[in-house]
């Protein structure tokens, strides 16, 4: 994920580095470190569960497959019941996994809106560009 430059985020930051009044240059300067540090953390923290997410969503759509499959297999006596209920359960795991990443990644998200001072009901991918997107730009 990378901010754009209109984002509310980096309005406050403006105001912080640019002096509130009370706060002197250096109060202001530590207070726009603390704030680029803090949304830089929440970036990298959103970025690896997005990235986290697109794979577990992948395990469970494979795992998906799999038991679409065996259940075929099953019904013309290839495998077993065991079999088959073990390739259930793998996919349920794989889609507990799944739900668990995007639970995650929500988290993440919510952690980063409050880092830049959105408001709660504001996604914050709207204020973000997702790296796939940026690499694609970068690539062409």
């Amino acid at each position: 994920l990378v901010l754009g430059t209109d984002d509310a985020g980096l309005h406050a930051l403006h105001q912080i580095a640019h002096g509130a009044g009370a706060i002197g240059r250096d109060g202001a300067r530590e207070h726009e470190i603390r704030f680029g540090r803090t949304v830089a953390i929440e970036q990298r923290h959103a970025e690896a569960f997005e990235k986290r997410t697109v794979k577990l969503t992948g395990n469970a759509a494979v795992n998906d497959t799999l038991f679409t499959l065996n259940k075929g297999r099953y019904e013309v006596g290839k495998i077993g019941e065991d079999d088959l209920l073990q390739s259930e359960l793998a996919l349920l795991r794989a889609r507990n996994s799944a739900d668990g990443a995007r639970l995650e990644l929500e988290r993440a998200l919510a952690a980063l809106r409050l880092a830049l001072n959105l408001p709660p009901n504001e996604p914050a991918r709207s204020r973000c560009m997702s790296l796939q997107a940026i690499e694609s730009r970068s690539s062409e």
